[in-house]
């Protein structure tokens, strides 16, 4: 009996179809950038607004030094409520984008959210999250795409880099995860610091 496919393999193959549909139809490389205004794409995570002040202060740094850039944000509540009060461009796929916040918060419960496990069971979530920004990204022209904590885009690029079309600025507040046990870090902390003599 054959297995049904995960959201991993279910993504590669739409990946697959899409590059064979682009090629049947000849459809041109994005158009030349230098001809029209410089345009970013700015993936904002939107678990903890942390991630939404930082990035609303990295697209004002950016706007100061480089004059007329369009910034268009892909994102999700609750960041779009911060993007929407300061009256930035929210692209409309954004409407696309599966919910990562819910899934968190849905994971936490009562306050005990177990984060290696709760990103691990994000997969069809993130699958599905940077398949809309592949689509928007080989439809519409951006000169750089900055991701904060979009791990799905940093994953996908790196098994896929014929689909990097633009520079790509990643930005995160750590790199990696391992799993502990649980009470590992308890264990830890009772342990002596020093060695006896």
């Amino acid at each position: 009996m054959a297995r049904e496919p995960g959201p991993r393999q279910r993504a590669a193959a739409r990946l697959r179809r899409r590059r064979r549909e682009r090629t049947a139809l000849g459809c041109p490389q994005l158009h030349a950038r230098a001809a029209r205004t410089k345009r970013a794409l700015f993936i904002s995570s939107p678990i903890g607004l942390g991630h939404a002040l930082r990035d609303v202060a990295i697209a004002d740094a950016l706007r100061e030094r480089v004059p007329g850039l369009e910034i268009h944000w892909l994102a999700q509540h609750p960041v779009t409520a911060v993007l929407e009060h300061r009256g930035e461009t929210i692209h409309p796929a954004s409407s696309e984008l599966a919910s990562e916040a819910l899934h968190i918060d849905r994971e936490a419960g009562e306050h005990d959210l177990h984060a290696f496990e709760a990103i691990r069971r994000m997969d069809e979530i993130l699958c599905a999250n940077f398949m809309v920004f592949d689509d928007l990204v080989h439809e519409e022209a951006f000169d750089l795409w900055i991701a904060d904590e979009a791990w799905e885009v940093d994953h996908f690029l790196h098994e896929n880099p014929e689909r990097k079309v633009a520079p790509l600025a990643w930005l995160t507040d750590f790199v990696g995860y391992l799993p502990m046990p649980a009470g590992a870090s308890a264990r830890r902390s009772s342990q002596p610091t020093t060695t006896p003599r």
